[in-house]
C-alpha cells in the first residue's frame, strides 16, 4: 500500500492522496484484498493461473514443466498496482486505466507482459533463469504500445468482469475456510501447549550414549549424523582437527571407522543423497565428497569456496551446501556427476548472509513444493528450492546452531545453549520452546559432565536425536495425536534401551577401544 500511496503523491496534495488511497482499497479492489491473511490477492493469484491456462496454454505448460508457480512473481504486480515492478512511465498509463476501469486492467496487464515475453521464456529452459527473467522483465517494460496493443487486442476476447468477479469470490471462499480452519488449529495448539508443557514434560527418563575412544583417550562428541534407509545410522565423531565415521545398525551394532574412509579433511557434515544412492560429506576444507553407500568408496568431489558447514539435497539430485563465507552453494544434478566432469561441477552461489550459513534442513509444507530452511546467526531464511529465492524469515534469540526436519516441523538448536525451538513449516510460526536439560532425571544428570550444549540434532521417525557437548546422545520420542494437538515427549521403551546397552557391551574394548556407552 505503501508503494500506491507514494505514487500518489507524485500527483496530488496529502489529503487527496489519503481518499485517494481509501478509494482504491475499500472500492476498486476486491474485499480483503489487503487484511492480515491478504486472502482477496490470494483469491485473485488463482483466478491469473486459471487465465493463463485459458489464453496462453504453451507459456502455462512450460512454467508448469519446470516447476515455475507465476504467483510468486505476479502476486506482487498486483498487491502494488504495478507501481513496485514497473518504470514510472508504464505506471502511470497503468493507473490511467485501472481508476478508469477497475481491477480487471490487473488481469489484463498481467497477461500482456507475460504475452510479450513469451517467445523468449519458451526458449529458456533453465528453471532459475526463468524465475529471475520474470522478476526482472517489468523494470524493462518501457514500451507501453507493445503492452497495451497486448493487453487490449491480442488477447481478445478477455473475460468479462463478472466471470472474473464470480471466479474470485469462488476461490475467496475456498481459501478463507482453509485459512480459518488453520487459525483455528494453529491457535488451538499454542494455547494447548502453554497449559500442558509442565505436565508433560517432566521427569522423563532418557537414553544417553557417551561417545568416547579410550585406547587414544580421547573425547569425542558427535557433530553431525543421518538415516541411510532403515538399516543404519551414520555418526561423525569429532575431536579437535579428526573426524571419524561411526556406523550404527538397525540390530544395534556400532563400529568406527578407521581412518574415516580415506579422507584426510576433518568432516563437518553428512547428509545421505537417496538419489544415486550416495553419502555426501562436507569439510572443513572446502570438499564435498560423495561416497558411495554400497562400496563406501568415493565417486566424486567437489571443491567449493569456504568450509561446507552442513549439507541437504532433493529426490532430483540438487544438491544445497551451507558455506562458511555466507553463501548457499546449489549443485544441479549431482547424482550423475563423474570424478571426471569438473566442468560440470561448477556450483551457483546465493548470498544468504554476512555470517556463516551453518546448517540447513529441508522441508515440505505441501505435497509438491520443497523447501530450504538456512540457518545464519539469528536468522532463519526459507527458500523455494526450484528458484532458490527467499519464501520466509524468521529470527530467533541466539546465534543458530543446528536444525533437523521433523514429521511435527523443524527443530532448531541454538548455539551454546540448551534450547530446543520447534517450528511449523505452513506458516512458520513457533510452536514449542523447550529446555532439554529440565527434562532430565537426577541419575541422567549424574553421568554426565557440564557441557549441555547442543552440538547436533537428527530426527529419525518420531525419535529426535540431540547431541552435546559433554559427548552424551539423548534420544527423545516425540508424540502427536491426530486429534489432540498437544505434542509431548515420551521416553523409549525399557525393552529398547535394553538393545542399546547390549550393543555398547558388545562392541566396547573392540577395535580402537571405540563404542557406544549406554546409560540410563
Amino acid at each position: 500500500m505503501n508503494m500506491v500511496a507514494a505514487v500518489g503523491l507524485l500527483y496530488l496534495d496529502e489529503e487527496t492522496t489519503f481518499w485517494y488511497l481509501v478509494c482504491v482499497i475499500e472500492k476498486l479492489m476486491p474485499k480483503f484484498y489487503y487484511n492480515p491473511g491478504l486472502l482477496g490477492a490470494q483469491s485473485d493469484q488463482v483466478v491469473v493461473r486459471e487465465l493463463l491456462a485459458q489464453k496462453l496454454p504453451r507459456l502455462n505448460a512450460h512454467l508448469e514443466t519446470h516447476g515455475i508457480d507465476v504467483s510468486l512473481v505476479t502476486f506482487n504486480w498486483m498487491l502494488t498496482v504495478f507501481s513496485d515492478a514497473a518504470p514510472m512511465e508504464t505506471v502511470s498509463r497503468i493507473l490511467d486505466c485501472f481508476l478508469n476501469e477497475g481491477p480487471k486492467v490487473l488481469f489484463r496487464m498481467t497477461l500482456g507482459i507475460l504475452l510479450v515475453n513469451q517467445q523468449r521464456i519458451l526458449r529458456t529452459t533453465d528453471p532459475v533463469t526463468i524465475f529471475q527473467f520474470l522478476k526482472e522483465v517489468t523494470r524493462h517494460t518501457f514500451n507501453t504500445e507493445e503492452l497495451f496493443e497486448a493487453a487490449f487486442k491480442r488477447l481478445n476476447p478477455f473475460p468479462t468482469r463478472s466471470y472474473i468477479s464470480g471466479r474470485h469470490a469462488h476461490h475467496f471462499s475456498k481459501i478463507k475456510e482453509q485459512w480459518t480452519a488453520e487459525e483455528k488449529r494453529r491457535n488451538s495448539l499454542q494455547t494447548k501447549l502453554a497449559l500442558t508443557k509442565q505436565q508433560t514434560m517432566q521427569q522423563l527418563p532418557l537414553v544417553t550414549a557417551p561417545l568416547s575412544d579410550e585406547k587414544a583417550k580421547r573425547h569425542l562428541v558427535w557433530e553431525c549424523g543421518c538415516q541411510l534407509g532403515a538399516e543404519e545410522v551414520w555418526l561423525c565423531c569429532v575431536e579437535k582437527t579428526q573426524g571419524r565415521i561411526g556406523i550404527v545398525t538397525a540390530k544395534g551394532v556400532f563400529s568406527m571407522e578407521v581412518p574415516p574412509l580415506d579422507i584426510a579433511a576433518r568432516i563437518i557434515c553428512i547428509h545421505h543423497m537417496s538419489a544415486g544412492n550416495l553419502m555426501l560429506l562436507g569439510t572443513l576444507e572446502f570438499c564435498i565428497h560423495a561416497i558411495d553407500c554400497t562400496t563406501r568408496k568415493q565417486v566424486w568431489r567437489v571443491k567449493l569456496h569456504d568450509s561446507v558447514l552442513d549439507i541437504h539435497s532433493t529426490p532430483d539430485g540438487s544438491v544445497f551446501a551451507a558455506q562458511a563465507d555466507g553463501c548457499l552453494a546449489v549443485l544441479r544434478k549431482a547424482h550423475t556427476y563423474q570424478q571426471t566432469e569438473e566442468a560440470d561441477m561448477q556450483p551457483l552461489l546465493y548470498r544468504i548472509g554476512s555470517s556463516a550459513v551453518v546448517c540447513v534442513a529441508m522441508a515440505m509444507p505441501t505435497e509438491t513444493n520443497w523447501e530450504l530452511w538456512c540457518g545464519c546467526d539469528k536468522a532463519i531464511t526459507v527458500m523455494s528450492t526450484s528458484t532458490c529465492e527467499p519464501v520466509q524469515s524468521l529470527t530467533v534469540e541466539r546465534k543458530i546452531s543446528r536444525m533437523t526436519v521433523a514429521p511435527e516441523g523443524v527443530w532448531v538448536s541454538l548455539r551454546s545453549s540448551t534450547l530446543l525451538y520447534l517450528f511449523d513449516t505452513k506458516h512458520y510460526v513457533r510452536l514449542l520452546q523447550v529446555d532439554y536439560i529440565s527434562l532430565l532425571t537426577e541419575i541422567d544428570l549424574e553421568n554426565i559432565s557440564t557441557d549441555h550444549r547442543v552440538t547436533s540434532l537428527m530426527c529419525m521417525g518420531q525419535y529426535l536425536w540431540v547431541g552435546t557437548g559433554c559427548g552424551s546422545i539423548f534420544i527423545f520420542k516425540m508424540e502427536a495425536a491426530v486429534d489432540n494437538p498437544e505434542l509431548s515427549i515420551r521416553s523409549l521403551s525399557n525393552q529398547k534401551m535394553e538393545r542399546w546397552r547390549e550393543s555398547v557391551q558388545h562392541t566396547v574394548g573392540g577395535e580402537a577401544g571405540s563404542g557406544l556407552l549406554v546409560t540410563g
